[in-house]
C-alpha cells in the first residue's frame, strides 16, 4: 500500500482539487472510524448532513468538514456522553498513530491531544 502522503498527493491530483481538503476528508473518514468502534455510539448516533450524504452515497458529492449527528437517546448526555466521546478519540489516535510524528500534540475534535 502506498505511503498515505502519496495518496493524498495523488488523490488531489486525480480530482484537481487542493491536498488540504483530501487531508481534511482523511481525517473525517478516521474520526468517523473512531466513532464506529464505539458500539453504543453505533447505536444512539445518527449521521446526518452533507458529509453523510457525501460519505455514504455519492462519493462525488461536495466535500464537508463537519460532521452533523442526532441522538436517539436522550439518557445519555453530560459527563457520559463526553466519556463515550473521548474514548471515540482515543480510537481515532490509534487508528492514525503511524502517520503522526510521536509526541507532537494534535488537535481533534477540539481537544489537544498527544496521540
Amino acid at each position: 500500500m502506498k505511503p498515505l502522503r502519496n495518496r493524498i498527493r495523488d488523490a488531489a491530483l486525480s480530482q484537481k482539487i487542493p491536498q488540504l481538503v483530501i487531508e481534511k476528508d482523511y481525517a473525517i473518514s478516521y474520526i468517523l472510524a473512531g466513532i464506529a468502534f464505539q458500539s453504543i455510539l453505533n447505536e444512539i448516533l445518527v449521521f446526518k448532513g452533507g458529509t453523510a450524504l457525501k460519505k455514504l452515497f455519492f462519493g462525488d458529492y461536495r466535500f464537508s468538514e463537519d460532521l452533523d449527528f442526532s441522538a436517539n437517546n436522550e439518557s445519555l448526555t453530560g459527563n457520559k456522553l463526553e466519556n463515550i466521546l473521548q474514548e471515540a478519540i482515543v480510537e481515532t489516535c490509534r487508528l492514525i498513530s503511524e502517520y503522526l510524528i510521536p509526541g507532537t500534540p494534535y488537535l481533534i475534535i477540539g481537544k489537544t491531544l498527544n496521540c
